[in-house]
């Protein structure tokens, strides 16, 4: 896998990066040296879902969903705070059970279908902030993704602690050159690249996505590929999550243990 500089993020993506600046403007311009980078993890993990009940907690290899991304976070050697951030008392339960923190309960408005992804993100480091705290950098671990490594996560705050300003993971988007199209000077819709069936595409994908915060490290953004298809496990349906069962009991994945 490699990693690849990039000026363009997603929405989503984009979304994460407003809500952590933003937050983060009014701190001290002064960078910290590098054994005193201070990194939080955020795991939004909402208790409204509609193709799994209760999604989050659902069991997956005998523990629940959100305890794989717990445990990831914590195998990585340089994460310093493990927040979950969730409307939903039972996951709140659920996450102290498995070591993370979850200080404050998110507005429900903040956790429907719709709700914006950098709208929790941000109210999660304002409450944060109201006791201090302001991390060095903020890196988002979605719960639905079970099968990440804890080399991944440690990767992404490696390279925000070097001056990356952004981290994102993407994967190949499989296209054909009938997919893209562009309108030429006389308005006609023409292939955009003819030999685009011998390119390769790559879209933003959520496995990792970190921000740094404060003043910019200098190095722009940086994404990384994702070629593992067993990490691009996402769960959103119970066919999906019956995948990732199988995955497990075949042993294609090894989880992190306490």
């Amino acid at each position: 896998m490699t990693g690849i500089e990039h000026r363009h993020v997603s929405r989503g993506a984009r979304a994460i990066c407003m809500a952590a600046t933003e937050v983060g403007a009014d701190r001290s311009p002064s960078p910290k040296e590098d054994d005193a980078f201070e990194t939080l993890v955020l795991i939004p993990a909402r208790g409204g879902s509609k193709g799994i009940r209760d999604k989050n907690i659902a069991d997956l290899g005998g523990v629940p969903l959100l305890a794989h991304t717990i445990r990831t976070a914590q195998a990585a050697r340089n994460v310093d705070r493990i927040v979950v951030s969730t409307e939903s008392e039972g996951i709140r339960r659920v996450a102290l059970e498995w070591g993370a923190e979850a200080p404050f309960l998110r507005p429900r408005e903040l956790a429907e279908d719709h709700a914006d992804m950098g709208d929790a993100i941000r109210h999660a480091r304002l409450e944060l902030a109201k006791d201090g705290y302001s991390p060095d950098a903020v890196v988002i671990l979605l719960a639905t993704s079970p099968f990440r490594s804890p080399g991944l996560v440690e990767l992404a705050v490696d390279s925000l602690r070097r001056g990356y300003n952004h981290f994102t993971t993407v994967k190949e988007c499989p296209m054909r050159p009938c997919d893209l199209l562009e309108r030429d000077a006389a308005g006609r819709m023409r292939m955009l690249h003819p030999d685009a069936d011998r390119r390769l595409f790559l879209r933003p994908y959520g496995l990792v996505t970190g921000q740094r915060l404060g003043k910019a490290g200098g190095k722009g953004n940086l994404m990384h590929r994702i070629g593992d298809p067993v990490a691009c496990i996402d769960i959103d349906e119970p066919e999906d999550l019956e995948l990732a069962r199988r995955v497990l009991d075949a042993g294609l994945f090894r989880p992190c243990r306490p």
